[in-house]
């Protein structure tokens, strides 16, 4: 590959080839990444952007690896992680706390500075993992709380490389859905807006939110939740216990007994097990009440082959 000598002279930091993003994703399975670069900066970053646009090079975004399935033979071209984005700032204005945050830190590391400070309107987060990233990426939230209507504004280098500041009136977000996320877009960094409150209160609060979550499977080699709530009034996790699909197995993977809209591996799964019980719970799902779940977690690579 002569781009991946042109990288290595271009850019400073670690690469990695033929990295195994099975060790880096929450459901331990898929292929290998062909290039893996996290870089340290938001420069780093538009760096990496800006030469794989040049030399059209495939390029993937990778957070905390919860929420994805990685396709069993790995990524080709680049993949860029975001693992080291690890700068966080605060600054207390009145009721206000406006906490500047990188994209690489994680949602339950910053859930638990809010704990320790008093900070309200993260308690819905409770139990949710992955990065800030991606949960601005994807909109993670529970119990119709979520992370997007806390930003301020989000920071993004733009696959040419570009940094763009979306402010908050330029954000739409809803259940699941965040207009600033796209494949080729890495969010750099954001600024969530909380409240000064008591740290008693936040702390109960946040402890309500986990007791609601406490049915879903935990320590487990899973992605969080596989589909969408298909309305606010009738949640996937029914629709697939209803339609019999818990317990469901395929090679190395099943659908969770305690919660039906989780699969759980174990042994030496495939990402093809987990996307075989994905499209049969779908089907099992549209037989029994005609609607049609979309994914929450996304699918990497490809193509992927349901049979």
């Amino acid at each position: 590959m002569q781009w991946l000598s042109k990288l290595k002279e271009n850019l400073s930091g670690n690469i990695s080839e033929n990295l195994s993003l099975a060790s880096i994703t929450s459901f331990k399975v898929g292929g290998p990444a062909k290039v893996y670069i996290c870089p340290r900066t938001e420069r780093d970053i538009s760096e990496i952007m800006s030469f794989s646009y040049r030399e059209s090079i495939p390029l993937w975004v990778l957070g905390g690896g919860t929420n994805v399935l990685v396709h069993d033979n790995g990524l080709s071209g680049i993949v860029v992680g975001t693992s080291k984005l690890r700068g966080m700032t605060w600054e207390v204005k009145g009721p206000n706390v406006y906490v500047r945050v990188d994209s690489g830190v994680t949602l339950p590391e910053l859930v638990a500075i809010s704990l320790k400070n008093g900070w309200s309107g993260l308690e819905f987060a409770a139990g949710i993992p992955g990065t800030i990233g991606g949960a601005l990426a994807g909109n993670a939230g529970a119990n119709g709380r979520a992370v997007g209507y806390l930003a301020e504004w989000i920071r993004t280098v733009e696959r040419d490389g570009r940094i763009i500041e979306w402010k908050k009136e330029d954000l739409k977000f809803s259940y699941r859905y965040s207009s600033v996320y796209s494949p080729s877009r890495v969010i750099s960094q954001c600024c969530l807006k909380l409240d000064v409150s008591d740290r008693t209160k936040v702390l109960e609060r946040f402890m309500e939110y986990k007791r609601r979550r406490g049915f879903q499977p935990k320590n487990k080699r899973t992605a969080g939740c596989v589909f969408k709530n298909p309305s606010a009034d009738v949640s996937a996790g029914m629709l697939l216990e209803q339609a019999g699909c818990k317990g469901l197995t395929k090679g190395g993977a099943f659908v969770s007994r305690e919660h039906a809209n989780f699969i759980e591996v174990r042994g030496n799964a495939r990402a093809s097990d987990i996307y075989f019980l994905i499209e049969y719970c779908r089907e099992k799902v549209y037989v029994y009440s005609g609607i049609v779940l979309d994914l929450e977690i996304k699918l990497l690579g490809g193509p992927w082959v349901y049979g």
